[in-house]
């Protein structure tokens, strides 16, 4: 449940009530059969004049791991009507989920919860045709979850990592068509061995367009992966190479309130691993019908 409210013309704040609940089912018992997650948060934003202020603050309590209150807050100020510089800290809480903790043959029952902390520095240009972006941030986390790729321990979790990096973005307008790019360039560490944290890659690029035309939005996207790493010391851990994947996507409005949907990922059939050892999907459609008031 989420109630928005406008305080005043520069005011607004935002409350949201949650409850997750969870159940395994299988032949073998453990200890926690179930678990109820009850979530309460708050987001208060002012803007006044060429400031803009944000406070968010969540309490979710977990009946398996109790109360954890996670918070931020955010500042951005206008330099120029069309460019807004902006820093930002928040706290972070991920918990396992049942399928990380019980899933037959890919799981451990032994997994801590991820906390982290973020900061950010960005600056962004909107007008009327064109979006542009960076934003530089600094992620450290303490029990990382990770994809080992050992089938005696399929997932554990990292005691510190760092990720840290900065992305770039942009999107313009050429009449009915619009094209948007984005390049992501990270440091992902494993704070204990200085190694790259397995299975993500320091650069990855985006690029995507789509046209209107008439009721249709036809478009295409790019998506490009560095290489990667599994698990191992520095001499031992396998390399996994960069793919590029092409995606194509339609949509049709019915009416104004329907939209059918058609969307054709790795249309190329690319062969390409995530985790070393597993399969990834090859190529695939989804037709879906969204209904909005």
């Amino acid at each position: 449940w989420q109630n928005n409210v406008k305080l005043t013309q520069a005011q607004n704040a935002s409350l949201i009530l949650e409850r997750l609940e969870e159940r395994r089912s299988g032949s073998t018992t453990y200890d926690m059969q179930d678990r109820q997650t009850n979530s309460v948060g708050g987001v208060y934003r002012f803007d006044l004049g060429r400031h803009h202020v944000q406070f968010n603050a969540r309490n979710d309590h977990s009946s398996q791991y109790g109360d954890e209150t996670t918070g931020g807050a955010a500042y951005g100020f206008d330099l120029t009507p069309t460019l807004r510089a902006g820093v930002a800290g928040n706290t972070g809480f991920k918990t396992p989920t049942f399928q990380d903790l019980y899933y037959p043959g890919f799981s451990n029952p032994d997994l801590k919860p991820e906390r982290s902390r973020n900061i950010e520095a960005s600056l962004r240009y909107t007008d009327d045709t064109t979006r542009l972006g960076v934003v530089a941030y600094h992620n450290r986390i303490k029990d990382l979850i990770v994809n080992t790729g050992v089938s005696s321990l399929p997932l554990d979790n990292v005691e510190r990592a760092t990720i840290r990096g900065v992305t770039l973005s942009g999107e313009h307008d050429f009449g009915a068509t619009t094209v948007r790019a984005s390049v992501d360039l990270q440091r992902p560490i494993n704070d204990k061995t200085d190694l790259q944290l397995p299975n993500r890659a320091r650069q990855i690029w985006r690029l995507g367009a789509d046209h209107r035309l008439g009721a249709w939005r036809l478009g295409g996207e790019l998506y490009v992966s560095g290489k990667r790493y599994g698990t191992g010391s520095a001499a031992t851990r396998p390399r996994l190479g960069g793919y590029t994947l092409v995606n194509a996507l339609a949509s049709y409005d019915i009416n104004k309130n329907i939209q059918a949907q058609l969307r054709w990922n790795n249309i190329f059939d690319r062969q390409y691993t995530l985790v070393r050892g597993y399969e990834t999907m090859g190529s695939n459609v989804f037709v879906n019908l969204s209904w909005r008031m």
